[in-house]
């Protein structure tokens, strides 16, 4: 029970980060300027920034839960790190996917220019998560002692946020690929580039390792209490200090380290209390565990259901671009919600079921990806 209420805790704020995504994204595509300066927009833009973090948190955190017996076997170069590098490679090619500027191979080399070059190489989340993954993973097999393998992590977090404002004055592009250099900073348009970004990354996992230590002696709801107490901390701090009262050199640093805690201190926050919510048995939330379970699918779809010219060569953003209302807006958010929930119980079936032919499934349709990638 201990371990079930422990993932339950994470599933349930990925999965609420997800659909909050979808959201965002909808938001983004179709809703009429001018609301964008009302106040409560406002409120709702700086929720909408907290999903990022959220995503970022979830996978430092799930990393260290998975592999935290597992070292190992890790050290061995078996199956769990074979698997694992699958996962990360994965989520690294989805990521670029994404950002073609052109769903054709000839078009690819024959017309993308050096702005259509920089848009494909910019880093957006599931980019920073794969790089991130990968230096955990790297860090877990040469770090054998756990004490030692945090601290690290520990110094690592402090570098990304604190040292942030320093790497992004630097362009990189001037001595590196720009698909290497737009891993470092915003300069050529990354959203999210592994200064800060990758801060929450490590910030989940020294959060994983003390859920560790508490299931294991039995001290979660203490646990829970001092993250709770010390994201209100951080949130409250961030506030205030971002109210004015600092000097403007400080104020004016860019990306902010103060930002990164203020943030930082909300996703504790609701760790927090999705970890509350997942003790009262009275409270169903199944249709965001499906969700969170197949989060990466429900990135990758609903993008398309988006962006994806499926409807005589436009897309739903090329249609409804920036023209509706607030009401037509949330109606469109929530049948999206609900079609992609749709899809994520189909597949999170046809797996139970049968893991071989969602495999199957998978690797066709890919393949089929591809090939059309390649001829068309």
């Amino acid at each position: 029970m201990k371990g079930k209420v422990r993932f339950e805790s994470i599933d349930l704020l990925r999965g609420l980060a997800i659909i909050v995504m979808i959201e965002v994204h909808v938001f983004n595509a179709v809703l009429i300027s001018d609301v964008r300066e009302q106040g409560w927009f406002q409120i709702l833009n700086f929720i909408n920034g907290l999903v990022a973090p959220s995503f970022l948190f979830v996978s430092g955190f799930a990393f260290y839960i998975s592999v935290s017996n597992k070292v190992d076997e890790l050290r061995k170069f078996g199956d769990v790190f074979y698997k694992r590098i699958k996962r990360i490679v994965e989520i690294l090619i989805i990521g670029y996917f994404l950002h073609l500027p052109f769903y054709s191979l000839k078009d690819f080399i024959q017309q993308i220019d050096y702005t259509g070059w920089i848009v494909f190489s910019n880093v957006d989340v599931l980019q920073c998560i794969a790089v991130g993954l990968f230096l955990l993973l790297l860090l877990r097999i040469i770090i054998k002692n756990n004490r030692l393998f945090i601290i690290t992590i520990l110094i690592l977090t402090l570098i990304t946020t604190i040292a942030a404002p320093i790497f992004w004055k630097i362009n990189f592009s001037e001595f590196l690929p720009i698909m290497i250099s737009n891993y470092f900073n915003h300069k050529n348009g990354s959203l999210f580039p592994i200064f800060p970004w990758m801060g929450f990354i490590f910030s989940g996992v020294i959060a994983g390792k003390y859920f560790v230590e508490a299931e294991e002696n039995g001290g979660q709801n203490i646990l829970i209490k001092r993250i709770l107490i010390l994201g209100m901390i951080f949130i409250l701090f961030g506030h205030i200090l971002l109210s004015g009262i600092l000097p403007e050199s400080i104020n004016s640093l860019s990306p902010n380290p103060i930002f990164f805690i203020l943030r930082l201190g909300y996703v504790l926050a609701l760790l927090s209390l999705c970890w509350l919510a997942t003790q009262k048995n009275s409270i169903k939330l199944k249709f965001i565990y499906d969700a969170s379970r197949e989060s990466l699918l429900i990135y990758w779809l609903h993008l398309q259901f988006i962006y994806l010219q499926l409807f005589a060569g436009k897309s739903l953003e090329n249609i409804f671009g920036n023209s509706l209302g607030v009401a037509e807006s949330a109606l469109g958010t929530i049948f999206l919600i609900l079609i992609m929930i749709a899809c994520a119980k189909l597949w999170g079936r046809l797996k139970v079921r049968s893991m071989k032919t969602a495999r199957t499934v998978t690797y066709a349709f890919v393949s089929i990806l591809i090939i059309v990638f390649i001829i068309r």
